[in-house]
């Protein structure tokens, strides 16, 4: 909100430019600007527990093993480029295995 007011013996007057004073003849004008703002703010804090641990699948576990322990054999009854090849599908096919048989699982309890 603006108000205007007179230099001289302060009667209201418009803020805009105009001609002379009414009451006492001034030209001068003494502007005032307001502004009111209200700021409302709330923050919540909650606590969390997270809670770390590893989900084991027995079955796959097992299987990855014979795998891990199975592919240098396998490798070594084949012979050349063969034997190569199927050690790297095995260990690759352990390593897949792997991912499913031990997983490292992270759950996040809120309280209050």
């Amino acid at each position: 909100m603006i108000k205007g007011t007179c230099e001289e013996c302060g009667a209201p007057r418009d803020p805009a430019p105009t001609e002379a004073c009414s009451q006492c003849g001034a030209v001068g004008r003494r502007i005032v600007a307001i502004r009111s703002e209200s700021v409302q703010s709330r923050e919540t804090v909650s606590r969390g527990v997270l809670r770390t641990f590893w989900r084991r699948n027995w079955l796959l576990v097992f299987i990855m093993a014979a795998l891990m322990v199975g592919s240098p054999f396998v490798s070594f009854k084949l012979e050349g480029w063969e034997g190569v090849y199927a050690g790297w599908a095995l260990n690759l096919a352990s390593f897949i295995v792997g991912a499913y048989a031990l997983t490292r699982v992270e759950c996040k309890d809120l309280a209050g």
